[in-house]
């Protein structure tokens, strides 16, 4: 079975990555194939000579232990190239004596569309590496013939892509920051694993684990990725390139580099020492590449949120949530909000309109983000055992399979809204099925002000309840439904995380009834119907096993406007 494949620019770390993705003791994942463009294009040619001919005088096949006639034999007839590759690949493991296979091209980010059209099941891995870094080396490769601007504009191409792909397809692409990777591999490798169905094996971290991922003939160029982790290559571009270089790579990079969490530097960071770097990452306002997510500290972070969640009670009006207090272990938190402060006065943080134009708060997302912090943060909530032990405070039938169907969405992010605003009343769409919102105030607050400036929860006739604290360290959760109604005011600057729990297949499916108009104009049929399709399959412990409590429920349910928007005369102006 096919789990997975890995692309990313050239010189950006595929070959670490699917070395250490092959020492697992379940997972086969090939030398490089260029299988899309190499193969493909020919099997779509009506003039084609015969698949077993095609595969006869591709030089890769003999790499790989296979025989032409072998994969004819295990196509049977079927010659697209989503199958033929499949046959290689599965023989491939077949030989290897694994059960699951993956492949590794680079330059198949260019044809990630086929790709993943070919292989619906199939995760991708698409590795980035500080641009700066990856040109510097391309230009070092043997056969390379172009120009500096030409080896960071190929850079710039593969980032795009990712950051489309991972935007579109959230639960099937991912981000792998080759920085994140090496200094925490174990860390790293966990999520990936787990991202694949598969559990980490400390084997993938060992160097005598042999792996026949880099071929002889490759030895002089990716050699390396069979020794032992060596970090000390990271930012290599600081001390190795040219100071003019070195300005144009961060000039002309600068808007994927800073969406990916690298720094920007300025002229007197460059050639210093690891310090001045650090100097440079802050004056920037770029994410910190902090070193606080290692095995160890999410394992940790891990233990101390499952015992506070089991020891939460639900509160119950004025429907079913949950306000759990020291939700991380307090050095996580520091280090969280200390994170969340850099963000705040970075470059990649936008303004996000919400409600109307007099609306707006600013925003820097964490989904692609391969820091540290947002990589223990999406760890931890990401755990099987913590996402069921949440879905059993709200839903009245949890199981693994159904924790295993949730992801965290693309919206995991910082947000920050200053003094005096007000969020419209709404529900949260039907796909999402846990909400969170994570409190990171900037400073203590009266009793009043943290009641106040808490995630609103309102009753059904509307009225207000405070039901949570805006305390630090604090996090409010709740299952979205018919009458979950929430929303917030600020009386002072509010900081916070939020993160929810969607079904993958349930957001096609409403994007697609959004893309119909449904959601755009009373009675909101495509969201009610969204939620009662939810609710069918997962009862909430609130609504019982009760279908007429269900058919109630959406006749007095009070959105009134698109997205789930509750308007009413008397409420403020946003």
């Amino acid at each position: 079975m096919v789990r997975c494949f890995v692309v990313g620019c050239p010189r950006s770390g595929t070959t670490l990555l699917s070395v250490m993705l092959d020492r697992h003791s379940q997972l086969a994942m090939t030398p490089e194939t260029s299988f899309y463009i190499e193969i493909a294009p020919r099997l779509g040619d009506p003039r084609r000579p015969p698949l077993h001919e095609i595969l006869a005088g591709w030089s890769r096949l003999p790499e790989l232990g296979l025989e032409p006639g072998d994969v004819v034999r295990r196509c049977g007839g079927r010659e697209s190239p989503g199958e033929v590759l499949a046959a290689i690949l599965e023989l491939y493991a077949q030989r290897r004596g694994k059960p699951y296979c993956g492949e590794k091209t680079p330059g198949h980010w260019g044809k990630l569309d086929d790709l993943m059209a070919d292989f619906p099941a199939a995760k991708i891995f698409f590795i980035i590496r500080d641009g700066r870094d990856v040109a510097l080396s391309i230009t070092e490769l043997p056969w390379w013939s172009d120009d500096l601007a030409a080896a960071a504009a190929l850079w710039l191409g593969a980032a795009e892509k990712a950051r489309a792909a991972i935007a579109r397809d959230p639960a099937r692409v991912t981000a792998v920051r080759y920085e994140d990777l090496v200094r925490s591999p174990a860390a790293v490798l966990a999520r990936l694993m787990d991202f694949i169905g598969l559990s980490f094996e400390p084997r993938q971290l060992d160097a005598g684990v042999a792996s026949p991922v880099v071929l002889a003939r490759s030895l002089p160029w990716k050699g390396r990725a069979l020794d032992p982790i060596d970090p000390t290559r990271i930012g290599r571009w600081r001390t190795a390139a040219q100071e003019e270089d070195a300005s144009y790579l961060s000039d002309a990079l600068a808007a994927e580099l800073a969406f990916f969490g690298y720094a920007k530097a300025v002229t007197s960071d460059l050639k210093h020492d690891a310090g001045s770097q650090a100097v440079g990452q802050r004056q920037s306002g770029a994410a910190p590449e902090t070193e606080c997510a290692d095995n160890d500290t999410i394992a940790r972070c891990r233990a101390h949120v499952l015992a506070r969640i089991g020891a939460a009670a639900a509160g119950e009006t004025p429907f079913h949530h949950l306000f759990i207090e020291q939700i991380f272990p307090p050095d996580f938190y520091a280090a969280l909000r200390g994170h969340m402060l850099d963000c705040k006065a970075g470059a990649a943080v936008e303004d996000r309109f919400q409600d109307g134009d007099a609306f707006v708060n600013r925003r820097h997302s964490l989904f692609a983000s391969a820091d540290e912090v947002a990589v223990c943060v999406s760890s931890v909530f990401s755990d099987p055992e913590v996402k069921l032990a949440l879905l059993a405070k709200f839903y009245a039938t949890p199981s693994r399979e159904f924790a295993d169907s949730l992801v965290i969405h693309q919206e995991f992010e910082y947000v920050f809204t200053r003094a005096g605003r007000f969020q419209t009343i709404h529900v949260d769409i039907p796909p999402k099925y846990l909400s969170f919102v994570f409190y990171l105030p900037a400073a203590s607050m009266t009793p009043g002000d943290a009641a106040d400036n808490a995630t609103i929860l309102y009753d059904k006739a509307l009225r207000p309840q405070h039901r949570a604290r805006f305390e630090a360290n604090g996090v409010c959760v709740f299952a979205p439904h018919f009458y979950s109604y929430h929303g917030f005011a600020s009386t002072q600057d509010r900081d916070a995380l939020v993160m929810f729990y969607v079904e993958p297949r349930e957001l096609t499916r409403y994007a697609t009834m959004r893309e119909a108009g449904l959601d755009e104009m009373a009675p909101f049929t495509g969201l009610l119907d969204g939620i009662e399709r939810k609710l069918r399959r997962h009862p909430l412990i609130e609504y019982g096993h009760d279908a007429s409590r269900l058919v109630r429920e959406r006749a007095t349910c009070r959105v009134n406007a698109p997205n789930g928007r509750v308007m009413r005369p008397d409420a403020p102006t946003p």
